[in-house]
């Protein structure tokens, strides 16, 4: 396996700030379907435009690259050097719920059968599942 891909933490938020890493990641990993463009601030429309960064990375595709040696996340505090986190050092920044262990199983167990994701906030869900790249096919569940 070739060197993890760089990723780093901004506040509350995972971002890849590089366009050659986020492709890959999208390409060859099937991480970082939802959040190509924009701050989760902005519109959900302007988020997906391809071609604009950060890639916001969830918290299911972190935790998932971490794991598998696909990511590695930093962090430089002020006058620092940047630090390489683990799971446990991030997860606190990120909003998680009281199931989160439990979906993050169900969301691992489907990537590991091929099937890819995206953010599924704007339907009340945690994700939605694509048989294909999301830019190309529709949620079939």
């Amino acid at each position: 396996m070739s060197a993890a891909f760089c990723a780093e933490l901004v506040g509350n938020d995972v971002l890849v700030w590089d366009m050659a890493t986020a492709t890959a990641l999208r390409r060859e990993h099937r991480l970082g379907m939802s959040g190509i463009g924009g701050l989760r601030q902005t519109k959900a429309h302007v988020r997906r435009k391809a071609g604009t960064l950060p890639l916001i990375l969830t918290p299911f595709e972190t935790r998932l690259g971490l794991e598998r040696g696909i990511l590695k996340v930093l962090h430089t505090a002020e006058g620092q050097a940047a630090r390489e986190l683990t799971w446990r050092e991030i997860s606190p920044h990120l909003q998680l719920s009281d199931r989160w262990e439990l979906v993050y199983a169900v969301y691992a167990d489907l990537y590991s059968h091929g099937w890819f994701f995206t953010d599924g906030l704007r339907f009340g869900v945690d994700f939605l599942l694509y048989g294909a790249d999301p830019s190309t096919a529709h949620a079939p569940l």
